[in-house]
């Protein structure tokens, strides 16, 4: 059977990055250090997510809520170091959003290749 691979994922990750370094906190270097460095380990986090039955609304809820929560706690930061903690919180909850909104899309595109008709 064929590995499915995890193109959505990325690409989804990597949008997320390009709009930090667009908006000037990171640099391109750096995103792509952090791409290359934290993508596997979500990747790894999630899977195990699927592997142990936690359901898709679940995760979903959860990462959402995540993002949220990190959002107000930016909003609310004061400071440059609690304003860039903050930040990169709310980023890696972001970049764990959308892979796993980038997940859902590579297995439906799995699945219809080795699904039989």
């Amino acid at each position: 059977m064929p590995r499915p691979n995890t193109k959505h994922a990325e690409a989804a990750a990597k949008a997320v990055f390009d709009r930090y370094v667009a908006e000037g906190h990171m640099s391109q270097h750096e995103a792509d250090m952090a791409l290359r460095g934290g993508l596997p380990d979500i990747l790894a986090a999630l899977a195990v997510q699927r592997i142990t039955g936690v359901p898709e609304e679940e995760t979903t809820a959860a990462l959402q809520t995540k993002v949220t929560a990190d959002r107000l706690l930016l909003k609310e930061a004061r400071g440059h170091s609690a304003r860039r903690c903050a930040r990169l919180r709310l980023m890696a909850a972001e970049v764990a959003l959308a892979a796993w909104d980038g997940i859902r899309r590579d297995l439906d595109e799995f699945l219809a290749t080795v699904t039989p008709r």
